[in-house]
This record gives structure tokens, C-alpha cells and sequence, in this order.
């Protein structure tokens, strides 16, 4: 690029542009996986490890040394989160996809939550899978059985990443760009602030 175009993208991604990625654009990005399914024999779900391959974007289901199934999957970003029984894990990718990975099925499908995605969590009812989003700035509530939307919570701020919490059915998360701690109520799907003292 020139130096006047680089000016221009440091301009454009500075700006307020607004990014739209609606409910309907949620929906339709489903892809369903097109292979029979796939049911994997293991000996113990205590075992079986989720590895990614950067280098062939492609997601390795192991178990000790073994191979059980791989499967491409590109972009991955922000680590992949399990259900608490461990018979469903979730794939996010950078540019906003979350893929679906079902012990009884196999390779599921994947879903865009947004144009950019910060993270996903799970919640420990296992009801609920929530992409953290940076554009456009949301939290997407998704069933973890059929992909679902169950809400879309918009938020003022760019969200730094969101984890559950072990111990009660809630997730906390942080903004990029301004002192508040968010704790979300899985079981009410509501949000509670509370702003954070600012160190001078």
C-alpha cells in the first residue's frame, strides 16, 4: 500500500463507522455440515483432546495418541470451549464463525455470530453458547444443541473477552475502553454493570 493509503485505512478503522451484522445476516450464515454423521467410538471422554493444526486449518479429535477424526476449520481464535459434559465442543474463528462439534454426530456445522469475534464462553447449564463480539458490539446468545439465537445483547463498548464462572450459572467480562465489570445472569439473560475504580 501507499502511504495515502494507509493513511486511508488508519482513517476508516478509526471512524465510527457503524457495523451492521443483524439477527436476519446471523441466520442465514448457517451451514450445516454436508457428511453422514459421524458417531466417535472412545474409551474415555476424560481423554479425548481437541487439537488445532494452524499450519492445514484443519481440528484434530484425540484421544491419547490417537486420531479419532480431523476435520478443516481455519481462522481459529480464542481457544475452543467444551460443554460440561464434554459431549459438545465449540470452534470460534476471528472473523466471527463458531463451528459445532458433537461426539454423537460429528462435525456439525458453523454459524457467524459477527464480523469479529473477541471470544466464546459456555454456560454451565450447558443450555447456552455466547460469542463475545467486537463488530458489531454485541453478545450473541446461541443454543448449544441447534444454534438458535436466544438473544442479541448490544453493548456500549468493545467487550475484552468473556469467561463463565465455575461455581454459578454466570459469566463475567470487561470493556476495552472504559472501567466496568460486566456479570451476566445465564438464567434471566440479563446483564448487570457495576464501573471499576480507575487507577491515576
Amino acid at each position: 500500500l501507499t502511504d495515502g493509503e494507509i493513511s486511508e485505512v488508519v482513517s476508516y478503522l478509526r471512524s465510527k463507522n457503524k457495523v451492521i451484522w443483524s439477527q436476519k445476516n446471523i441466520l442465514q450464515s448457517l451451514e450445516k455440515a454436508n457428511g453422514p454423521i459421524k458417531k466417535i467410538n472412545y474409551k474415555n471422554i476424560l481423554n479425548l483432546t481437541a487439537v488445532v493444526e494452524r499450519g492445514n486449518s484443519s481440528v484434530w479429535l484425540m484421544e491419547g495418541e490417537e486420531i479419532l477424526d480431523k476435520f478443516p476449520f481455519s481462522d481459529i481464535h480464542g481457544g475452543i470451549k467444551y460443554t460440561r459434559d464434554y459431549k459438545k465442543f465449540f470452534i470460534p474463528t476471528r472473523n466471527g464463525y463458531v463451528g459445532r462439534y458433537d461426539l454423537d454426530r460429528g462435525y456439525d456445522g458453523k454459524i457467524r455470530a459477527c464480523v469479529s469475534l473477541r471470544n466464546i464462553t459456555v454456560s454451565n447449564d450447558d443450555k447456552y453458547l455466547v460469542a463475545a463480539c467486537l463488530f458489531p458490539q454485541q453478545l450473541v446468545v446461541l443454543d448449544t444443541s441447534n444454534f438458535a439465537i436466544k438473544k442479541i445483547i448490544k453493548l456500549d463498548g468493545k467487550v475484552s473477552g468473556i469467561y463463565s464462572l465455575i461455581n454459578v450459572n454466570k459469566a463475567i467480562f470487561t470493556y476495552r475502553d472504559k472501567p466496568i465489570l460486566a456479570e451476566v445472569d445465564f438464567k434471566k439473560l440479563k446483564i448487570n454493570f457495576k464501573k471499576l475504580k480507575e487507577d491515576k
